[in-house]
C-alpha cells in the first residue's frame, strides 16, 4: 500500500519536472537595473536604470522607452568599455542582443556561454560609478547587475 502511493507521487513528480520551460512572455513594466559590487559597501543595489523608464524584454533585447525620447536599446560595446542606450540597431560597435536574466541576474550570452563580466568604475563624483563590461581598469570593481532592489 505504501509502495502504490510513493509510486503514484513519484509518477506525479516526473511529470511536473519532465515538462519542458516555456520562455516567459514578453511584458511591459517598469523597469530598474541595481547593481551589487562584491565585498564593497559602496556599491549595495544603486539603481543603474530608472527615471520614467518602461522597459520592454523582448527576445534577447532590453528596449528602454522614455517620455518625449523615445526607445533606445540597451547594448554592451564590442571591445571593452562603457555600457549604455543607442538607437542605432546595426552599429558594429553596440551589441544590443543576447541579453536575458538568470533569476534575477541580467547575464550576456556570448558564443552560447552566459557572461557577467559586469564592472563599475568610480567616477569624479561620490556616489556615481560608470558600468562598464570586461574590465581594463585597476579601478573596476565586479558587480552583479540584478532587477530585484535591495531590502
Amino acid at each position: 500500500m505504501l509502495f502504490t502511493k510513493m509510486s503514484t507521487a513519484l509518477a506525479l513528480a516526473a511529470g511536473a519536472t519532465g515538462s519542458p520551460l516555456n520562455r516567459r512572455a514578453d511584458s511591459e513594466t517598469d523597469f530598474t537595473i541595481y547593481a551589487y559590487g562584491s565585498g564593497s559597501e559602496e556599491i549595495g543595489g544603486l539603481p543603474i536604470i530608472s527615471i520614467d523608464i518602461t522597459a520592454t524584454e523582448t527576445g534577447d533585447s532590453l528596449v528602454a522607452t522614455r517620455p518625449n525620447l523615445g526607445t533606445s536599446l540597451f547594448f554592451v560595446p564590442s571591445e571593452p568599455g562603457a555600457v549604455g542606450f543607442t538607437n542605432a540597431t546595426s552599429d558594429p560597435l553596440h551589441v544590443t542582443t543576447g541579453f536575458g536574466f538568470y533569476g534575477h541576474v541580467l547575464f550576456m550570452s556570448v558564443d552560447s556561454t552566459m557572461n557577467t563580466q559586469w564592472y563599475a568604475v568610480p567616477t569624479n563624483t561620490s556616489t556615481l560609478w560608470q558600468v562598464i563590461w570586461k574590465a581594463e581598469s585597476d579601478a573596476a570593481i565586479p558587480i552583479a547587475l540584478r532587477n530585484i532592489a535591495p531590502s
